[in-house]
This record gives C-alpha cells, structure tokens and sequence, in this order.
C-alpha cells in the first residue's frame, strides 16, 4: 500500500504558494539542495517533508508552515484548548 503524505489540495496550495513567491520546481529545489526530484515527489506527497524542510521553505517563500501545509494559522488559543 502506498501512503500519501500530502492530498492533492495540500499539493495546489503548496504549488500556489510556491508560484506567488516567484519559484517553480526547479528553483525551489536549487534554493533547497534537493534534487528537483527529490522536491516533486514531497510536493506530490510520495515523501514526507521533514521539519526542518517545511520551516526551511515557509522561510524562502515567506508564508506561515501552517499555512503553507496544513491550510490555516494555529493560535495560541486553538493550542490551549481543553480536551
């Protein structure tokens, strides 16, 4: 069984971000040192990003890791909910 690690919504907006930030495939994966293989299989969600990955390119393409990759901002409030 294969697993996916991004749903094809998670990928578009990954790709949009990307795209606003003036980057494609190839660039983004140059500024990363990653293969533009390496970066297409992650963006297709064949491989998982690991953290440093997603703060590294939330840092380069200058958007919030929780909105890049989860679809919304985490607030100090959703943190501190009781269960």
């Amino acid at each position: 069984m294969n697993q996916q690690y991004m749903t094809k919504e998670e990928t578009n907006r990954f790709k949009a971000y990307m795209v606003m930030a003036g980057y494609n495939i190839t660039s983004l994966a140059n500024k990363l040192n990653l293969s533009r293989e390496s970066l297409s299989m992650r963006i297709s969600g064949k491989i998982d990003f690991g953290r440093k990955e997603m703060a590294d390119i939330a840092n380069i393409l200058r958007v919030d890791p929780n909105i890049i990759f989860f679809g919304h901002e985490v607030t100090l409030k959703e943190t501190n909910r009781k269960g």
